[in-house]
């Protein structure tokens, strides 16, 4: 495809700064004009709740975003010693993983997401009951991944390394001239509507949105999005990328399908 297809459109990045700045630099290269507006602020949580023995207390540990990557690395010591087997739920954060040196045991089967996840042998019933697993998180994460794994028989903790939270400071005017915009996750979203008034919200969800995931997609109908979501065709940056071209190809030939 063409270096300026984005030529002159104008993408909103909502992803948060740590890990929006690729995502803006792609677009930027591709031709557009990225608008840079995190609707969520990630930090570390000071002390942890580790058991003790760290990971080396469990028989698998499972990272559910680069960002418990990057905060639960340091906070489990992972680096210090070979670790037990590590599972990740994505592309995404087994790239992280490797930024550390360290390898996946346990990858999704057939989606990248907690279903895929769970769908890997390592995961099985057979296989995992009576066993202990650490998942490492933010807090207050979705439960789906340790329901299913105490349904098999595991015993199940959580390493929350990380906080989510709505940023404060932003300048709604930024979104006003926007082409396309951009979620990767149902919580942004949610603070990207919440975050503007209504006459902005109306003109917001008027708009071409891209998301990462069927599920997002779903909750921007709810929350009242016009227009069908883009859902990437694949995982990363790549995938975002590839729907951000189709938003924009949408919109040189005219309105698209509504939700």
């Amino acid at each position: 495809m063409a270096a300026d297809e984005l030529q002159g459109r104008r993408v909103l990045v909502t992803r948060p700064a740590e890990r929006g700045e690729a995502l803006a630099l792609a677009i930027e290269a591709a031709g557009g004009s990225a608008r840079r507006w995190p609707t969520i602020v990630i930090e570390p949580v000071a002390s942890p709740a580790i058991a003790a023995g760290g990971a080396w207390a469990y028989d698998v540990v499972l990272f559910v975003s680069p960002a418990a990557v990057a905060y639960g690395c340091a906070a489990l010591g992972l680096e210090r010693a070979v670790p037990p087997p590590i599972g990740v739920v994505g592309a995404a954060t087994r790239a992280a993983l490797s930024e550390h040196g360290l390898g996946v045991a346990i990858e999704p089967e057939g989606s990248q997401d907690t279903p895929g996840l769970l769908r890997a042998p390592a995961l099985a019933a057979d296989r995992i009951a009576g066993r202990r697993v650490l998942i490492v998180r933010g807090e207050g994460g979705r439960e789906d991944l340790a329901a299913a794994l105490m349904a098999r028989g595991a015993t199940v903790d959580y390493a929350e390394v990380y906080r989510r939270r709505r940023p404060s400071g932003l300048d709604p005017a930024a979104t006003d001239d926007c082409d396309i915009v951009t979620a990767t996750s149902a919580e942004g979203l949610h603070n990207l509507v919440d975050l503007l008034d209504r006459e902005r919200r109306a003109r917001l969800v008027a708009r071409p949105l891209v998301v990462n995931s069927q599920r997002i997609a779903a909750a921007a109908i709810t929350l009242g999005f016009a227009q069908r979501p883009y859902v990437a065709p694949a995982p990363g940056d790549d995938g975002l990328l590839r729907a951000i071209r189709a938003a924009a190809a949408g919109l040189a030939q005219g309105p698209s399908e509504s939700a």
